[in-house]
């Protein structure tokens, strides 16, 4: 037996659907604001003490060690009940590099470190092909200090006049978790905020809490002082084909693949008379 459904019922289903849906940014647009922000910040900033690549190669790990310069008078210097503070390091990744996105997450699993890119990163692509991307890499200060690994690979070069070329590794930024969300500045009378910069309106991005990305907190950058001198704390050098080689790397390729295809066609053709 057929049931009529009345299509006023249809729609009503439909828009509470949609109205029960929580829409978050995308992620591509919240990194959009990171780069974007041109925001007060807080009176704080961030010190790269460390920034270095480990290992040889074309496969390095990328290790940043960051310091947070807190003044005395700040409500944040004597929290004995925030032992811990979560920051994120927002890490530029050029088209030279990249970062395995498997492989992060094999090593989150066993403590390696949470992350969050803006798109997935082909590691097969060579760098002429390829686009940069950014990632957000969680992590918490321990008495205002923290030590970041990122394992970051080196792509093929295109081949070029010399043999290695010169490529930065950009500078961080780093954000802190807001100590109180912004709905609640209103109920803390007796503490600054940490997101408001002394201020009326909060100085905060809408990130998520973690690499999960099941919550959303509120998040403010710090000013780095890589930031403040404009420098790129490291540079590596990535090996090239030289373009005087290419006549003789193409002849050679294309000659062992003939007498490849035709040595197994011998074989094939022999072990079928046998």
């Amino acid at each position: 037996r057929k049931m009529a459904v009345c299509p006023g019922i249809i729609l009503f289903c439909v828009v509470a659907g949609i109205a029960a849906v929580r829409v978050e940014p995308s992620l591509t647009e919240i990194l959009q604001q990171v780069q974007d922000w041109s925001g007060d910040h807080l009176r704080l900033e961030a010190s790269v003490r460390r920034r270095e690549l480990r290992n040889s190669g074309l496969h390095r790990a990328l290790v940043t060690g960051i310091h947070l310069d807190v003044p005395v008078d700040h409500p944040r210097s004597a929290d004995a009940a925030h032992p811990s503070w979560p920051i994120i390091v927002v890490e530029n990744i050029t088209q030279d590099v990249y970062v395995d996105l498997d492989e992060i997450a094999s090593l989150t699993k066993f403590g390696g470190p949470q992350m969050i890119a803006s798109s997935y990163m082909d590691t097969e692509k060579p760098a002429a092909v390829s686009s940069a991307h950014t990632v957000l890499v969680y992590s918490r200060l321990q008495d205002y200090r923290a030590t970041v690994e990122l394992p970051l690979h080196l792509r093929y070069q295109a081949p070029s006049d010399s043999l290695y070329k010169a490529v930065p590794v950009l500078a961080p930024r780093v954000l802190v978790q807001c100590w109180y969300q912004p709905d609640e500045i209103a109920n803390s009378a007796t503490h600054l905020p940490v997101c408001t910069n002394g201020k009326d309106t909060p100085s905060v991005l809408k990130l998520p809490c973690d690499a999960t990305a099941a919550k959303y907190c509120y998040w403010t950058p710090v000013k780095t002082d890589t930031e403040t001198t404009g420098s790129n704390t490291l540079q590596v050098d990535i090996p090239c084909g030289l373009k005087d080689h290419t006549i003789l790397i193409v002849i050679g390729t294309v000659s062992m693949t003939v007498l490849g295809t035709l040595y197994l066609a011998y074989a094939a053709t022999t072990v079928q008379t046998r």
